[in-house]
């Protein structure tokens, strides 16, 4: 039998820090600015004092809800740091030195944090230090890559239910149980209840919670389900779509190509030796290279000043694209922090070129949102066209045309030439289709109402349209040439991971102009070759 035997030591169901569950890589790389400094000290793991800074310093920057340590060894810090080692960006060394990993020091020095979280989590696996704690105590002969193993599962089936998850949180004890757990979800599919596919009480056996009722312990289940697929969705590897009014967790098509190579190497990404502490973190730590040979002996000093304003500032760029020179986050700084302005500016200085990529991940998750944050994506993405493309741009989706039943587009943009404009809007779904009614729209109102936006009462040609969404689906090119035949204007279609990457490339307004003047869906190869 592939699964693991019950054993009242150990539990055989998966777990994951949930102190934080959408771990978003902006927010980790400020909990690791923060933390880059305190790690300096030698006594960090036996210094209350330190970690109660520490915990101080998570509130002032809004990751932690303001509070009093009531408790005088108070664990707080000590959670951020479980889930910074459970992640792979720290460990220890010895009783009381704590150390980033080459991908916890990569992120501290500001580099893209989503690609390196994205593979934390291809690379995370039972047995690991995490998985032996003391409070967590998964069993040692459980032996998985857990967000992989649910990532074949969505794979093999295209999707997965919530419910359909609690599965392989369960019985995902190695690659052998695959079978079982797709076995066990098409019996949901047939109709079987969930608690009729968990094969015995010791199945949700812990050890820190004997004598729950069944019904208590597969609650607990559900919810260490529900974080593993926030921990995925954080990581952009995951969209949730709604079809017929259910919720279907699918592997994102920005990523697809991603995470079908990581499936395809999982048996060459197991790392042994997992009860050597530091030995199995640097190993998990090397997102991207195969060998952490850092000298940890010599490690340059990180100033208070910088690692507070570097942390800020990953909060400033992760809840809003960063295009230009940020002078207002400067100004607060210097103003509200009490840092002068050099200061300031040595430390945002190596940040600004990889600004955007803060954001990255808030703004797909804006654009996957299913209308829950639609208008924030609509103002995003007119900033995005602002401020990196150049355009002059109006926000009219709230506006209302005057003698017509119908309203605007979301967004309108003039060019630099002052002589072409153009009109935007935004679908806040990760599998936009072009259904009839807002086919209906963009022909009969928003094309044939542009000339009424221009803020001058000037005559500018309608150089194109296009939607702007989380993905796509259903041939959408056949339909964008439907709707060019029937008005004359080019409409295209370009997800919002791709428009990101003409963001993050400079390009000039004319060549983009000219990709949106084809009338079809975008794809990378639109303009990677450019």
């Amino acid at each position: 039998m592939p699964l693991v035997q019950h054993d009242p030591r150990y539990r055989r169901i998966w777990m994951f820090p949930r102190n934080i569950r959408h771990i978003a890589p902006w927010k980790l790389a400020q909990i690791i600015a923060l933390l880059s400094e305190q790690l300096y000290l030698d006594s960090w793991s036996g210094n209350q004092a330190v970690q109660d800074q520490f915990t101080k310093a998570l509130e002032l920057s809004g990751i932690k809800r303001p509070g009093d340590q009531y408790d005088p060894h108070s664990g707080g810090a000590r959670t951020y740091l479980a889930q910074l080692e459970c992640l792979g960006l720290f460990f220890r060394r010895g009783i009381g030195s704590a150390h980033l990993t080459v991908a916890g020091e990569d992120m501290a020095n500001g580099m893209p944090p989503l690609p390196i979280l994205q593979e934390l989590l291809f690379r995370h696996q039972y047995p690991s230090v995490y998985s032996q704690n003391q409070n967590v105590k998964i069993h040692p002969l459980i032996k998985v890559q857990p967000f992989l193993f649910v990532l074949e599962l969505i794979d093999r089936f295209g999707y997965l239910k919530y419910d359909e998850l609690v599965v392989p949180v369960l019985y995902g004890h190695n690659s052998s149980c695959l079978e079982i757990c797709m076995n066990k979800i098409e019996k949901l599919r047939c109709g079987a209840p969930l608690e009729s596919v968990v094969n015995s009480l010791e199945d949700i056996y812990t050890p820190r919670t004997t004598g729950r009722s069944f019904a208590k312990a597969l609650a607990d289940v559900r919810d260490i389900a529900n974080t593993c697929k926030n921990y995925l969705q954080a990581a952009c590897l995951i969209d949730v779509e709604t079809f017929e009014g259910k919720s279907q967790i699918k592997i994102s098509a920005d990523y697809s190509e991603s995470v079908q190579n990581a499936i395809k190497n999982k048996k060459d990404n197991f790392i042994k030796g997992w009860d050597s502490g530091e030995s199995f973190q640097r190993k998990l730590g090397c997102w991207d290279r195969s060998k952490d040979t850092r000298d940890l002996s010599v490690r340059e000093h990180v100033s208070p000043a910088s690692a507070i304003i570097a942390a800020q500032f990953y909060r400033h760029a992760g809840v809003a694209p960063v295009t230009a020179y940020p002078v207002a986050f400067v100004q607060e700084m210097t103003s509200g922090y009490g840092f002068s302005q050099t200061v300031v500016e040595k430390a945002v200085e190596p940040l600004l070129s990889k600004a955007l990529t803060y954001f990255e991940s808030t703004y797909l998750d804006l654009a996957k949102s299913g209308g829950n944050k639609a208008i924030e994506f609509e103002k995003a993405t007119g900033r995005l066209f602002s401020e990196k493309l150049k355009f002059s741009v109006q926000h009219t989706g709230q506006k209302k045309r005057i003698g017509h039943v119908g309203g605007y587009a979301d967004l309108f943009l003039i060019a630099v030439d002052d002589s072409h404009c153009a009109i935007i809007d935004t679908k806040s779904t990760a599998a936009y289709n072009f259904n009839a009614s807002d086919y209906r729209a963009m022909a009969n109102d928003y094309i044939p109402g542009f000339i009424e936006l221009s803020p001058d009462g000037k005559q500018r040609k309608l150089e194109f349209c296009a939607y702007i969404a989380g993905g796509f689906k259903g041939g959408m090119d056949s339909k964008l040439i439907n709707i060019r035949e029937k008005t004359g204007v080019p409409v295209s279609a370009i997800s919002a991971s791709n428009f990101l990457t003409i963001c993050k490339n400079d390009f000039p307004q004319e060549k983009v102009r000219s990709w949106f003047r084809t009338g079809k869906e975008l794809l990378s190869n639109s303009f990677n070759e450019a």
